[in-house]
Formats: structure tokens, C-alpha cells, sequence
């Protein structure tokens, strides 16, 4: 019982805080509705930043506070002018149609007017107040930045005590170390005789289990006879990290525990989470950059520089990893500032002589080292005089100098890393791509639909989308490393987030650039999408209406993705009614013809009088249709040429369709034969070679018919008439049968007439053959 009451204490609690605080923020709601922006709180914090000079470097926190104060009122005020405009417009549009509102009296709309105006009074009251705020706060923010600026450029100058005049301070370093403190923190004296037992039997236990594995790693690889798995490079590393790894772990998780109460935790902790870490990390590196020999490591590409990688990259760990002990070890003894400085100068030293020397290294590549061997070089030089700077600075005691100059080195260097990374991912993309060898290249052109001879062009807008925001990421990197001012670095990202105006039009980088990249990947969506209508056939026997969709959505998707790019611009499609009319007069002018295509295109792919494949006869040309466009329609003769007829033609002119209901075509043969010919004979063996045709259809309504057509001035004319299965055919069947009339006629002595003209002299009749001779006579 005692349990369930609790239970029931615990449950109305629980509601009493969840309705306190649901009362709490309806308050806060209600407030925040009637109160959008606080403007009496809001001048007052920027009339105390006013009055706050900074003339020091200890005024930065104070500073740096109310900077990050000022830009989140910024903020606020941001929303506060937003919401009131949209307000403002809902009480204008209540205003406008309270007139015609019916069944209310006028003193009713007057009180209701009335409340309207006052409210619309309120919220341009608080656009008012808001924006004036955000005027003077911008003043405010500048000068308090550049304020910032002076301050951090004095203590950047400021000189200290030169490094070489403080190595006679080390001398005391250990005469001031306060032992007995460090044994206090350390947390020996926390250990008892039980744990520490315990301890000693969880190190033999750890390290009998090491040696044990240790052995299986032997005998495994001792069985194995392929030299250059990665299994057995792991098996490998394992075989020679597995006893310091096991015993840090054990130490490490065993005094984890021990001290698990304990707060802070004990020094002796940290030192074993120290040795533990980089006891993993070593065996991390040689597993992947160097490999036991004669293995390979995991990365196969440092076979040749993975061991002068590995020493450098070690170097670097144990450097950190002796810094980390001296600062557990010093972390609470009283220490003088000039030898934190001294230790700080000679951390950022060695440091900054860690990362040249891996750098240098990268450089000395082959893939630059040989294939941009100028950027190689200019990449040392940039080292080299980076050793020199921080070597100088430092003896001379510009220590915030030096450490800003190593910093700033360090972040290009990310920076610079970062952007070779992405362009050659961006670049090796490409590659693979638009590689015709690779395999993936050919599983992604057949998802897409891309032809082998084409390159996949959609993704050159995403590609210049990354580079150009990645070259604006590493801009803003190099300014900051190189302590530009923060007014300069915010009016930059001002002009990238919201615009930069010239004359009346507003340019917004950001946005063109999200523009371009939603664009490309758009068009490689769309055609992903067309390529799936073109290749799932559910419509059977309609691949023509596939075609016809497909080509549909090509346009509609090109179209939309136009139209969300420029919508994402920023532009204001309003304004475009000015083309919009400019094109119209175009249309009613000049593109009347583009555009009676375009609409006859649409028409041919519905209504389909024509489809892909279907042999036609327009305007004396003869041939294959191969593709319908939207302005055009190929198509390919006989003689194999490619005629490119616009398809207002198809609408307007008569076209003769061979295929449109089937690809079955009528021919007939005509044959003429002397008068001595046997007229049934004749009948009887053209029905027969007509039937003999491998291509004519042998169905009791397509039966061949021979006709008796007229009798010719030498020849009696015959024509016989059979059906040809596919009208690709036509040629070839009707040179079958006429071969086969030609041989089989010659067997059976029937004789093909040839053309005959007889011609008869006659004599004429002498009445008076004297006249005649007389008349022929001289005189």
C-alpha cells in the first residue's frame, strides 16, 4: 500500500508541473500575442552598450557578452517586423470587407471598425519600433566590432617576456611543485589494500589473456597462405598491440570503476585513460598507413610513403601525448605565468613543427609533387616561411601572435584540405560517370537513360553549385584566420545570405547557388522518372503511348524545374508579365510557326495518327517514323537518309499511313501474255507462285486474286493480287513473284508478249501517167 501511494504522490505531481507549466506558456503565448517585441528593454540594453567604452582587454568578455546580447534582440526584432506585417495584412483585408458584411448594424461595424483601426494603430506602432531598432542596433553592433577589433589587435602586438630570457625559470620549477597537493589529487591514497589486490590480479589476468590470444593470432596466421588479405593484416596488428591494449583497458575500466563516487575524478584516472588512448591509436595508425611487413596496410595507396607517414603521424601522438601528462600533472600546482607562458610557447612550437613537417610530406606526393609541381613548391615555401614566423615571434614574446599565426596556419590548412577533398570527390563523381568502362557508370546511364556516346550534363549544375559555395566556405575561413575585421566578414555574409542590389535588380548569391543545384537535381530526377515510364511496361502493345508520355514529362519536368529555380532565386514571377506580354506579341508575330509545331506535337503524341515505327507517305517522301519531338518528327527513307519534317505538316497535309491499323499490305503483279497463251493456265499458275510467296498471308480472306484486266494491242493483261504480311516486305515479295512468273512461265511455254508494231506499204493507183510525167518535166 505504502508503494501505491507513493506512486499516486509521484502522478499529481507530475500533473501539477505539467499544468504549472502549461499555464506558464499559454501566459507566455498570450503575452507574446499581445507583445511581439519588448522595444523599452531592447533601447535600454543598446544605451548600456553605449555607455560601456571599451579601452581594455579586460572589457572583452563584457564586450564579447553583450555582442552576443544584441545580435539575438537582433533577431527578435527580425520576427517581431515580420509578424506584424502579417498582421497588418489580415487586419487590412478584415477592414476592406467589413462594409460589406450583412445582418449588423452600423454602430456595430463602427465599434468593430473602430477595433480594427486600434489593433492596426498597435502593429505598425511595433514595425515602427522594430525596425528603427534594428537601424540603430546595426550602428551599435559596428562600432562595438570594431571596438572588439582594436582591442584584439592590441593584445595580438602586445610583447611579453622573450622565450629566451625565461629558460632560467625551469630551474625552479621543481623546487616549487607542490608534492604533497599532487598526492592529495592524484588519488593514491584512495587505494586499499583489497583494491589494491584486485588490481594486481586483474593486470595478470589481463595480461594472461593477451598472451593467450596472442598465441591463437600466431597459429591462425601461421595457416595462412595468402599474404595480402586485410584479415590478416588486423590479425596482424592485433598479434603486437593485444598486450598493451589489454592491460590500459583493464587498468583504465578497473579504476573507472574504483572511482566511480569519487568527484573529481582522481589524476591517476586521466593518466590511465592517457596511456589507454594512445596505445589504440598507435595500433590504428600502423593497421592503416603501414602494415607489419610484408603486409600491406589497409590504405593501399601509402604502401611507399605509409612508414614516413606513420613515424610523423607517431611523433605528432606522442608529443601529445607527453603534453597531456605534464598537464595532468601540473593541472593544480600553483604555477607562475611567465612559465604557463614559457610552456605555452614552446607547446605551440612543437607543435606548429609537427604539422609542417607532416605537411611537407603531402607535399612531396607524387600526385603533386610531379602532376602540379608548382603548387608543391608553393605549398613548401608557405611552410617553411610558417617555421620561420612562429620561431621569430615567439623569441621575441608575440605570443597571441604566434598562436593566432599557428592556428590560423593550421585552420587554411584544414580549410585548403577540406576543399581539394570536396572538389575531388565532386571531380571523381564526374569521372565515374561519365566513364563508358565502368560498371557503375553503365548501371547509373541505364537507370537514367543516358545513350552511351552522351555525358550526363545535369550534373554540371550541381557540380558548380559545390564548388562555388565550397570556394565561399574556404573565403570566409582565410579572412577569419587572418583576423579580417567581423564588421568586413558579416557585410559578406550579408551580401551572400540576402542580396546585393544593382540599379532595381537584387542579386542573392546563396540563393542562384541553392538554385542551381536543386535544378540539376531535378533534371536528373526527371529523367530518372522518364526512364522508369519508358521501361515498365504495363502498357502492352502501347509502347507508343510510353513514348508519348515519356517525352510529356520531359518537358513538364524541365519546366517546373525551371520555374522552382527561379522561384528560389528570389525572383518575383509578378514581374515577369512584362515578358510574359513581350513573348505574346513574339507568338502573334514571329513564333506562330514554333508554336503551331509545338501544339501539333502535342496533338500527334495523343491522338497518335502516327507513332514510332510506322512507314508513311507524306509530301512524297517515303519512310520509317524513328521519333516524335514536340516541334519536329524524324524520319527515315528508304534510301536511309533523315528527313526532319515540323509537325504542323502531319496535321495540315494528307498523310498515307501503311501501319495504322495493321502492318498487313496489298500488292499486285502485272504480267501481259501473247494471244496464243492458254487464258486458265495463265490464271491457275499466277494463283499458285502468288500462294508459293513466303511472305504472303495464307488466310481464306487474304487469298490471292487473279484478274483478266484488258486486252492490250499485243498482249493479253493479267494482274494478280496478294497480301504481304509486313509492309517492310512489299519490295522483296513482289521481286519473289515476279521471279518466279518469269521462270515458271518459261517451263510451261507460256510466252510473255513483247510490244509489235506491223507495218503495211500499199501501191498507189496511176490514173494518167503521162500527166504525170509531164508534170514532172522540165517547162
Amino acid at each position: 500500500m505504502k508503494i501505491l501511494n507513493w506512486v499516486r504522490l509521484v502522478g499529481v505531481l507530475i500533473l501539477l508541473i505539467c499544468s504549472s507549466f502549461t499555464s506558464i506558456n499559454a501566459q507566455t503565448e498570450g503575452d507574446s500575442k499581445h507583445l511581439l517585441f519588448n522595444s523599452k528593454a531592447a533601447f535600454a540594453r543598446l544605451d548600456g552598450v553605449k555607455g560601456q567604452p571599451i579601452v581594455k582587454p579586460s572589457d572583452l568578455p563584457a564586450a564579447n557578452l553583450s555582442l552576443e546580447k544584441i545580435e539575438k534582440l537582433r533577431g527578435d526584432a527580425e520576427i517581431c517586423v515580420e509578424k506584424a506585417n502579417a498582421q497588418l495584412t489580415i487586419l487590412q483585408k478584415l477592414l476592406d470587407n467589413i462594409q460589406s458584411i450583412k445582418g449588423k448594424s452600423p454602430v456595430e461595424k463602427k465599434d468593430e471598425f473602430k477595433y480594427l483601426e486600434d489593433k492596426k494603430d498597435y502593429y505598425t506602432q511595433q514595425t515602427i519600433d522594430c525596425r528603427i531598432f534594428l537601424f540603430q542596433s546595426q550602428e551599435v553592433l559596428t562600432g562595438l566590432r570594431g571596438d572588439i577589433q582594436k582591442i584584439n589587435t592590441q593584445v595580438k602586438l602586445k610583447r611579453a617576456t622573450p622565450a629566451w630570457s625565461l629558460l632560467g625559470i625551469g630551474e625552479v620549477l621543481f623546487n616549487d611543485f607542490d608534492s604533497q597537493k599532487f598526492y592529495q589529487v592524484s588519488g593514491i591514497s584512495n587505494f586499499t589494500t583489497g583494491s589494491l589486490i584486485g588490481l594486481f590480479a586483474l593486470i595478470i589476468i589481463s595480461l594472461s589473456l593477451a598472451f593467450f590470444i596472442r598465441h591463437k593470432c600466431s597459429g591462425w596466421l601461421n595457416k595462412r597462405i595468402e599474404k595480402q588479405k586485410v584479415s590478416v593484416t588486423l590479425v596482424t596488428v592485433t598479434k603486437h598491440y593485444i598486450i598493451p591494449m589489454l592491460l590500459t583497458g583493464t587498468i583504465s575500466g578497473y579504476l573507472a570503476i574504483l572511482f566511480f563516487v569519487v568527484n573529481p575524478s582522481p589524476l591517476i584516472e586521466y593518466i590511465s585513460y592517457a596511456f589507454f588512448i594512445y596505445s589504440m591509436s598507435l595500433a590504428f595508425l600502423n593497421l592503416l598507413f603501414l602494415g607489419p611487413r610484408p603486409l600491406l596496410p589497409i590504405i593501399p595507396e601509402f604502401q611507399n610513403y605509409g612508414r614516413s607517414l606513420f613515424i610523423r603521424l607517431t611523433v605528432l601522438l606522442t608529443f601529445f601525448f607527453i603534453t597531456s601528462l605534464i598537464f595532468i600533472t601540473f593541472i593544480n600546482q600553483d604555477l607562475s605565468s611567465q612559465l604557463v607562458e614559457m610552456a605555452r610557447s614552446f607547446f605551440l612550437v612543437l607543435l606548429s613543427v609537427n604539422v609542417v613537417w607532416i605537411s611537407w610530406l603531402f607535399a612531396s606526393l607524387p600526385f603533386l609533387a610531379y602532376e602540379h609541381k608548382k603548387s608543391s613548391i608553393f605549398i613548401k615555401i608557405i611552410l617553411v616561411t610558417l617555421i620561420f614566423i612562429i620561431i621569430i615571434t615567439q623569441a621575441l614574446g608575440y605570443y597571441r601572435l604566434s598562436s593566432d599565426v599557428i592556428f590560423g596556419a593550421i585552420y587554411i590548412l584544414l580549410a585548403l584540405a577540406a576543399f581539394y577533398v570536396v572538389s575531388m570527390m565532386v571531380g571523381g563523381i564526374e569521372l565515374i560517370l561519365n566513364n563508358r568502362e565502368s560498371g557503375f557508370s553503365k548501371v547509373i546511364r541505364q537507370h537514367l537513360g543516358v545513350e552511351y556516346s552522351k555525358d550526363i550534363t545535369e550534373f554540371l549544375f550541381i557540380k558548380i553549385a559545390i564548388y562555388i559555395y565550397a570556394a565561399y566556405g574556404f573565403t570566409l575561413i582565410v579572412l577569419m584566420s587572418f583576423g579580417a575585421s567581423l564588421n568586413y566578414i558579416d557585410k559578406l555574409n550579408i551580401g551572400f545570405m540576402d542580396g546585393i542590389v544593382l540599379g532595381k535588380i537584387k542579386i542573392i548569391p546563396f540563393q542562384i547557388i541553392l538554385a542551381l543545384f536543386i535544378f540539376g537535381t531535378q533534371l536528373i530526377l526527371g529523367r530518372w522518372l522518364k526512364n522508369i515510364i519508358i521501361r515498365k511496361h504495363k502498357l502492352q502493345n502501347k509502347k507508343d503511348t510510353q513514348d508519348a508520355m515519356a517525352s510529356l514529362f520531359s518537358y513538364l519536368n524541365f519546366f517546373l524545374a525551371l520555374i522552382v529555380a527561379l522561384i528560389v532565386t528570389g525572383i518575383d514571377l509578378t514581374s515577369l508579365t512584362v515578358v510574359v506580354g513581350a513573348l505574346s506579341v513574339g507568338i502573334g508575330l514571329g513564333l506562330q510557326d514554333i508554336v503551331n509545331n509545338f501544339i501539333s506535337g502535342i496533338i500527334l503524341l495523343v491522338e497518335k495518327p502516327i507513332k514510332s515505327g510506322d512507314r508513311i507517305l507524306i509530301d512524297g517522301q517515303d519512310g520509317f517514323v524513328k521519333k516524335i519531338r514536340l516541334r519536329s518528327t524524324r524520319i527515315k527513307t528508304m534510301s536511309r537518309k533523315d528527313v526532319i519534317i515540323p509537325n504542323l505538316n502531319f496535321i495540315t497535309q494528307k498523310i498515307t499511313n501503311y501501319t495504322y491499323s495493321n502492318e498487313q499490305v496489298r500488292v499486285s503483279c502485272k504480267v501481259g501474255v501473247s494471244y496464243d497463251s492458254d487464258v486458265d493456265l495463265v490464271k491457275n499458275t499466277l494463283l499458285e507462285l502468288a500462294a508459293a510467296c513466303p511472305d504472303a498471308v495464307q488466310d481464306e480472306v487474304s487469298k490471292p486474286t487473279v484478274f483478266f484486266t484488258k486486252f492490250s494491242e499485243s498482249s493479253m493483261d493479267f494482274e494478280v493480287y496478294f497480301t504481304v504480311a509486313n509492309v517492310n516486305k512489299v519490295f522483296s515479295a513482289v521481286s519473289d513473284v515476279n521471279t518466279m512468273i518469269y521462270k515458271e512461265f518459261k517451263n510451261r511455254n507460256i510466252e510473255i508478249a513483247n510490244p509489235q508494231l506491223d507495218v503495211h506499204f500499199r501501191k498507189p493507183k496511176i490514173k494518167d501517167e503521162n500527166h504525170i510525167l509531164g508534170s514532172a518535166g522540165p517547162g
